[in-house]
């Protein structure tokens, strides 16, 4: 399946190119000298998937035509003003593997100006769990940390090695009480003494994996 739908994006991403191409004003058809290159922004600069197709609408700011390629990952938008667009792409996760998080080139055409580089990341998305109980003046922390398993068969893996922020809650924010390692199997545990409050866990994210929070608990 995962065969297909490579080849289904490839042949999308090459008609969407001829499309894009053809409707290109006559003077960059015919080479007309470039302005030096821009400055390569693009949005959005990071997704993360989780389970389910995500559809991504990408953009260029400040740029009144544009495409963006995205080789690596079978991305291919643009917007040609007048003459056509279409800056949506579907981001299906079982069309990648795990080794695909991370860092990827952009190639990034807008108005008449030199293409230039930008940078895209992919991450895995990710989840975390917080159980809160009581004991005597102190409370009890436990949970779990997993995240999205591109491609087949999907899922999710447990996160070993990963840091945890046990945070609670004030008027002024969330503050980290303590931060903790999760195990071989992502579980967390730890113990602090404090009262009750409203607590979270809480993965800041890494360069591949996005951040995620628990549901906040009132212990």
């Amino acid at each position: 399946m995962a065969r297909i739908l490579r080849r289904m994006l490839t042949s999308r991403r090459a008609i969407a190119a001829t499309v894009a191409i053809a409707c290109l004003p006559l003077t960059v058809i015919a080479g007309a000298a470039p302005a030096s290159a821009a400055s390569c922004t693009i949005a959005p600069k990071s997704v993360t998937l989780y389970e389910k197709t995500r559809a991504v609408t990408f953009d260029v700011p400040g740029a009144s035509t544009w495409s963006v390629d995205i080789p690596d990952l079978f991305v291919f938008a643009f917007d040609q003003g007048d003459f056509g667009s279409s800056p949506v792409v579907s981001l299906n996760p079982i069309i990648f593997t795990n080794a695909t998080a991370g860092s990827h080139d952009a190639v990034v055409k807008q108005d008449d100006e030199a293409d230039c580089v930008a940078s895209f990341r992919l991450k895995r998305g990710a989840a975390v769990s917080l159980q809160v109980s009581r004991q005597a003046s102190s409370r009890v922390f436990s949970g779990k940390l997993k995240r999205v398993n591109l491609g087949v068969p999907g899922g999710y893996r447990n996160m070993k090695g990963a840091k945890v922020a046990l945070q609670r809650e004030t008027k002024d924010g969330w503050v980290t009480v303590k931060t903790v390692t999760t195990k071989s199997n992502g579980t967390y545990s730890a113990k602090v003494k404090a009262g009750k409050q409203t607590w979270r866990a809480l993965f800041a994210g890494t360069g591949t994996t996005g951040a995620r929070a628990s549901a906040s608990k009132v212990k």
